[in-house]
């Protein structure tokens, strides 16, 4: 299996782990202030919403907008900050008048981006006050609304997400790969590899990236076996061949069964196998992509 998407994935469990204990900060050079995303979900009334703000010195709010997940559009806000109240103003006249939300219900003074867990309060505009809450999320650089937004496809069956996402498959590239007939497991992997070019090197990203890229393949093949019934594969022999071949992924991988990264190896290898699969004509190839564990 390619090379540096293991060395990635083995090491990301680390980056993430980072990601949880410390918010991932971008330095700007300006004074020596640091300035950061800080990405929110949350609800106003029963409407979700996602929120991006910036803070400076990991304290102030400089820069925030917010979008309603059913209409994905993005609506710049005014800041403005009377105590520990967050007044967020945006072009159409609606306010949010938030409070900072304490862990556990408990206020634990002072309150700030780093003591609390969120957000409280109320969103007016004209006559109508609804109810706000908003959760922080783990904090990433360039942070985009789509990121947070949930999955509208069938629970278990990802596809790609929104154009602009980071982590979204490089479709592109997997659609020329698909159309291309097998030549050698090295062209198998760089498709691999390439395909995975644009999707973020932290755990979870990369475990949705190679996850669509799984669920892709999965739905090409079902579509070839139900357009073509007299196969000489059926598709409970397939599903056979794939248990053989996660049994296989499963025997040469190098991750400890523990690690976060060893599920990612297996689907990684896995995909990889659809893919090989799939340019070969619907047709298995009896030596393995992967045939021994590899040292990193």
């Amino acid at each position: 299996m390619a090379y540096k998407f293991r060395i990635i994935i083995k090491y990301t469990f680390f980056i993430t782990m980072i990601f949880l204990l410390f918010p991932l900060v971008s330095y700007a050079e300006e004074m020596g202030k640091t300035v950061y995303d800080e990405g929110m979900t949350g609800k106003i009334g029963d409407s979700p919403i996602v929120m991006i703000m910036t803070l400076e010195n990991k304290t102030d709010p400089i820069a925030a907008h917010y979008s309603y997940v059913s209409q994905k559009i993005i609506i710049p806000l005014e800041i403005k900050i009377i105590d520990q109240k967050i007044i967020l103003s945006e072009p159409s006249g609606g306010v949010f008048d938030l409070h900072f939300k304490p862990p556990n219900g408990k206020n634990t003074l002072p309150l700030s981006f780093y003591t609390s867990i969120g957000l409280e309060g109320r969103w007016y505009n004209r006559e109508k006050s609804l109810p706000v809450s908003i959760h922080f999320e783990v904090t990433r650089d360039h942070l985009k609304d789509c990121i947070f937004y949930p999955d509208s496809k069938k629970v278990g069956r990802p596809d790609f997400f929104e154009s602009g996402c980071e982590h979204t498959p490089d479709k592109t590239v997997i659609d020329k790969c698909l159309s291309e007939t097998y030549t050698s497991d090295n062209s198998v992997n760089t498709c691999m590899d390439m395909s995975l070019r644009t999707c973020r090197f932290d755990q979870r990203n990369m475990n949705i990236c190679i996850s669509n890229i799984n669920y892709y393949f999965d739905g090409i093949i079902e579509k070839h076996f139900d357009s073509n019934k007299e196969t000489s594969r059926t598709a409970q022999s397939y599903q056979n061949w794939v248990k053989k071949v996660s049994e296989s992924c499963r025997e040469t991988s190098s991750f400890s069964p523990e690690g976060s990264g060893f599920s990612s190896d297996i689907e990684l290898c896995v995909s990889a196998e659809k893919l090989r699969f799939i340019q070969n004509n619907f047709q298995k190839i009896d030596t393995p992509l992967r045939s021994h564990r590899l040292l990193h």
